[in-house]
């Protein structure tokens, strides 16, 4: 995530930000692979270069190594500099819940399961159902619409 962000903000600065040529610099020219450390600081002068920057990562539970992401965005939320704004979306996920808890306030936490999102889910693939091309071969066949609509419904979780 940090390697990524840091690829990101490199293409919007108007040339290459010099925290990042100093790291590149200082591991042999991109021979040694920095820290999680080293490029957590280079990410916040980068950061600092900016007016403002938004940062969304979306999907944490899909995330194979959780605890390094978590971790980043702990770091990144203690820089506590008004320059940086973060939306980060999750499944409901126990681990990520506690890990995130601490990190913001109760205003600061949306949830967006619920019974109006799965309403607005059912709808959607209700109608997708009933029109799609792909699926013009069933539509002669309630049954297995309906399947094909609570199956996924079941699948979607209010997401």
């Amino acid at each position: 995530m940090i390697r990524s962000l840091i690829a990101r903000l490199s293409v919007r600065s108007a040339s290459t930000p010099q925290a990042l040529e100093s790291l590149y610099s200082s591991k042999m020219n991109g021979n040694q692979q920095p820290t999680v450390n080293e490029l957590l600081t280079t990410l916040r002068e980068i950061i600092h270069g900016f007016e403002e920057t938004f940062v969304i990562l979306d999907a944490l539970d899909e995330c194979k190594d959780r605890h390094e992401l978590l971790a980043g965005i702990e770091e990144m939320v203690g820089w506590k500099t008004r320059k940086l704004h973060m939306l980060v979306t999750s499944r409901k996920e126990n681990d990520i819940e506690e890990w995130l808890k601490p990190l913001s306030n109760e205003q600061g936490k949306i949830c967006i399961q619920s019974a109006l999102v799965n309403d607005d889910i059912r709808t959607y693939v209700h109608e997708r159902i009933q029109t799609d091309r792909g699926l013009k071969r069933w539509q002669k066949k309630p049954e297995v619409q309906q399947e094909i609509e609570t199956t996924l419904m079941n699948k979607a979780d209010g997401m």
